[in-house]
């Protein structure tokens, strides 16, 4: 199941399309508007190069084919439709469009319109999966279990305590099953590995084994004083920290599998839901994330690991 922080990557694609081909377009108008008193041959040996100079820059930032090659088409199409309109048949019924300067101005329009509003749409796209994600992350962090003091505490490597919290008026499966439901929208890409319950969220996940609650509050403490340090070039195990509005943390995951080339998988809970794994730039928590490395052995803290404690251990999935 996938949840999208900004937009998805057929959306992505599609401004690229549109971003290029409009672009490309506007190229060609501008480059026909400047040479309107040159031959029919130059124009089209000039709109030729432009458009394959298009295509290729489309093709070097692209990381597949289909794009280039759809932006080729559609930009294709647009010039088509300009050459046809120079026609004769097409003259009788539209002297103005048949004059070159009319035409080529009108396919600059048209072009800086196809770019302009393929931004505006993404913009508009992007805000639409932000209020999805912030819907979908108030789900998994407001209070859809009731949570109370524990009134024990664990420690940091300083010896400072950090609050444990535990969930009472536990939903029923059903409810879960239904809450997961509307946050788990959309076509498969986080691979689930645990069934959602309220016994921790993410943050008590990874420092107290799932056997806690733990405020986001307190995860900076819990860096400075574990000797966490932000790292640019992850391994599996390290940490990875969301952030929000204002710098806040929002999510704590773990990194599962860093394979050059692909992106970095993380493993985390969402929530009062399930465990899941999913690309690091790929969840409704947002692409404002660190990386965090320690010396210590582990992330539990001090205390959650005391002689009849049940802690649970979080092995990475095998291959």
């Amino acid at each position: 199941m996938e949840l999208w922080c900004r937009v998805s990557i057929v959306q992505a694609e599609q401004l690229a399309i549109v971003f290029a081909a409009g672009l490309g377009l506007l190229a060609v108008a501008g480059l026909n508007l400047l040479l309107w008193r040159a031959s029919a041959r130059v124009r089209s040996v000039a709109t030729l190069l432009v458009c394959g100079g298009v295509v290729w820059g489309t093709w070097a930032v692209a990381d597949n084919v289909s794009t280039p090659v759809r932006a080729a088409g559609w930009l294709l199409a647009a010039v088509a439709v300009c050459l046809i309109a120079g026609s004769d048949w097409v003259a009788a019924a539209a002297a103005i469009v048949r004059r070159p300067v009319p035409r080529w101005t009108l396919a600059a329009v048209v072009g800086i319109g196809a770019a302009v509003g393929g931004v505006v749409k993404y913009e508009a796209d992007a805000r639409a999966e932000d209020n999805r994600g912030m819907s979908d992350l108030e789900l998994t962090t407001s209070p859809q279990v009731d949570l109370s003091p524990t009134g024990t505490f664990a420690l940091t490597d300083r010896g400072h305590n950090v609050p444990l919290l535990a969930a009472t008026g536990p939903h029923t499966a059903a409810e879960f099953a239904e809450l997961e439901a509307q946050i788990c929208r959309g076509p498969l890409s986080a691979i689930r590995r645990a069934p959602a319950d309220y016994q921790s969220n993410c943050h008590g996940w990874v420092f107290t084994g799932g056997r806690h609650w733990v405020s986001g509050v307190s995860v900076d403490q819990i860096l400075t004083e574990n000797g966490y340090h932000a790292i640019t070039a992850p391994r599996p195990g390290d940490l990875t920290v969301y952030r929000g509005n204002g710098g806040s943390v929002a999510h704590t995951a773990l990194v599962r599998y860093v394979t050059p080339g692909m992106p970095v998988m993380v493993e985390g809970k969402w929530g009062c839901v399930g465990v899941y794994i999913h690309p690091v730039d790929q969840s409704m928590f947002g692409t404002e994330y660190t990386f965090y490395r320690s010396s210590r052995t582990g992330h539990l803290l001090a205390g959650v690991d005391s002689p009849g404690a049940i802690v649970v251990n979080h092995p990475a999935p095998a291959h």
